[in-house]
């Protein structure tokens, strides 16, 4: 496959005028483009594209990976490559960024893998052509090892909301636990599994299924003509898992292991029966004396018992070195001043210093590990995510002078507080304990403008663009959050999303607990009950009232609803409200005088967000 790309040229110059934003981000969508991953993923997923579809498939993946590489959190955040046209080119859209990844099913999931797979042959295959070699060799100890190496580890991802998977961590956080691979010649993330966050360190099945997806992503030649060490920490130091790593060998490619080997106390009467002439020095990562470290095999002193149902020839090496001040020993280790560590390994031959010089090179995955969430695995909007969080949903309006803006025309807004000039925006933000953000906005086009083809043209709104309402707005941002299984917590408005039928089922349907201001003389509905109305409560000092305030009867005005219910059984109704009122979901109504302030906390970047969806 040629290497070709649809992005416009571009020419770095030292008499440039102003600063070009995000440009080292097109660097890696050339590398996508050039190493042929853009045209690898759009061949692999070419049935996904439907006729005359203006983006390709493979194009919206690799702008969605450049996009979380560049420090995205959200979908929506891929706005930020669209609004440098001149730099990457046509972008998709959010929305059909969250098309295309609802319909990645496990098959087209099998065909991203396949298209980094034969990528990485390419790649491979270029360097052999410039260097000679396809890839560059491990090291360990100033020495080289022969062959690749593949190292396997797990990590916590903290994550804030119960979204899919999730759960708490044995390091009492919250998120989840995937296992991941690393090519340790070239550095290069093979494989990951998403596990939840209780998942089990040394989970062989985990296991098995990281290492032949990583052994899937060599190249066909290498996987069957190269020696490949697996190497682990004592989490893959289960029979099944070496029992796996040596089978593999049957499929023609020849694996070698060295993982970690847990100290119990058959190791301790093992160690100390060691002859003091048995143990050998060690050496530290330059290849040199390390001072106060040891080495020696204790395979043969071990139960035998110790090794059924592993491998035919594993061998466990223990090393012994000083503990450093404040060191945490057990009783064994504090008797007699050593602290002690194993591995195991099925390689017949080598120097003990040597065998262990290439097991505690397996540390360099650490490193791998925070490349990889720095680059996107630890992106995600959680980062403010709280079990008490709230999602607003609430319009503003910006005022202009003239009527070239899109969707500008004499309106009412909040902003000004009258009939005025001006462009009227819906918002989703997000609060917490942790702090706030906006997530997602959308422009309101009056009927006006969308039967104006050539005014809408003019302004660069997209063709195609239909009427749409406030509160239809609000939902299909609200539509994109729990799409992304991010719409966790509850969700409040004001009247004029809150009057709308349609917004209060949509989220009655999902199970969203909502809080949404509505008419006092609103007709509600719930699951049981029908044809109830909001009852009444007395008032209460809002925001900024004094403590004198004194509760009084509500006057007919905003009302507010919460809903939906635990199973449609209403709370205590606030003492002196009148009775009757629904029975299903409970309602309040506030007098308009007691509403709350909208809150200090509403985001000032609030314009350059709108000004980045629609030109002005």
């Amino acid at each position: 496959m040629q290497a070709t790309t649809t992005r416009p040229m571009i020419m770095a110059t030292a008499d440039g005028a102003g600063v070009v934003s995000h440009a080292g981000s097109r660097l890696l969508a050339d590398v996508a483009d050039r190493t042929t991953l853009t045209g690898q993923l759009a061949e692999e997923l070419a049935g996904l594209r439907k006729p005359r579809a203006r983006h390709d498939p493979g194009r919206v993946l690799v702008d969605m990976a450049v996009a979380v590489a560049d420090g995205a959190t959200t979908i929506s955040d891929v706005a930020v490559l669209a609004d440098q046209a001149a730099l990457f080119g046509s972008v998709a859209s959010d929305s059909t960024c969250w098309r295309l990844l609802d319909r990645l099913d496990a098959a087209q999931l099998g065909a991203v893998a396949r298209a980094r797979a034969a990528t990485r042959e390419v790649v491979w295959a270029q360097r052999a052509e410039l260097t000679g070699e396809p890839f560059p060799p491990a090291t360990a100890a100033g020495q080289v090892l022969p062959g690749l190496v593949v190292d396997l580890d797990a990590s916590i991802v903290v994550y804030h909301s119960e979204k899919e998977l999730a759960a708490p961590t044995f390091k009492r956080t919250f998120g989840y636990h995937p296992m991941l691979a690393f090519c340790d010649n070239t550095g290069e993330f093979l494989a990951a599994r998403l596990r939840r966050g209780n998942a089990g360190s040394n989970t062989a099945a985990d296991h098995i299924s990281v290492l032949d997806a990583a052994l899937a992503q060599l190249p066909d030649t290498h996987r069957h003509s190269t020696p490949i060490l697996v190497r682990a920490d004592t989490a893959g130091c289960t029979r099944e898992f070496l029992a796996h790593i040596r089978g593999r060998r049957d499929d023609a490619v020849s694996c070698e292991f060295s993982v970690g080997w847990a100290i119990t106390d058959k190791e301790r009467t093992a160690i100390g029966v060691v002859p003091a002439r048995v143990w050998v020095d060690a050496i530290d990562a330059d290849g040199g004396h390390r001072d106060g470290a040891a080495l020696a095999e204790i395979t043969g002193v071990l139960p035998a018992r110790s090794l059924t149902g592993y491998p035919a020839g594993t061998r466990v090496i223990v090393r012994r070195e000083r503990p450093h001040p404040g060191a945490q020993l057990d009783a064994f280790e504090e008797r007699d001043g050593w602290r002690y560590t194993a591995f195991a390994t099925d390689t017949a031959f080598g120097q003990l210093a040597r065998l262990d010089a290439r097991h505690r090179a397996h540390a360099r995955v650490e490193d791998r590990i925070r490349c990889a969430k720095d680059t996107g695995l630890d992106h995600v909007l959680d980062q403010l995510g709280d079990r008490s969080g709230v999602w607003i949903v609430d319009d503003t309006g910006f005022i202009k002078k003239g009527v070239r803006s899109a969707g500008v025309q004499r309106q009412y807004t909040g902003t000004s507080g009258k009939i005025d000039n001006c462009q009227l925006g819906v918002f989703l933000a997000y609060g917490s304990s942790r702090g706030r953000a906006l997530v997602d906005r959308e422009l309101y086009l009056p009927a006006s403008w969308t039967e104006d083809a050539a005014r809408c043209a003019a302004a660069g709104v997209p063709t195609g663009v239909e009427f749409a309402t406030k509160p239809q707005l609000a939902l299909d941002m609200l539509a994109r959050a729990h799409g992304a299984g991010v719409l966790q917590g509850w969700v409040t408005a004001d009247e004029a999303f809150g009057q709308n039928r349609a917004f209060r089922t949509w989220l009655a349907a999902r199970a969203v607990p909502f809080v949404l201001a509505t008419r006092s003389d609103d007709l509600l509905s719930c699951p049981t009950v029908t044809g109830t109305r909001p009852t009444t409560s007395p008032s209460w000092p809002g925001p900024g009232r004094g403590s004198d305030a004194r509760p009084g009867p509500a006057r007919t005005g905003i009302g507010s609803t919460t809903g939906p219910c635990s199973r449609c059984t209403p709370p205590r109704r606030p003492t002196g409200s009148p009775p009757g009122g629904a029975t299903g979901c409970w309602s309040a109504a506030r007098s308009t005088r007691n509403r709350a302030r909208t809150p200090s906390w509403r985001s000032t970047a609030a314009p350059a967000l709108f000004r980045r969806r629609w030109p002005s």
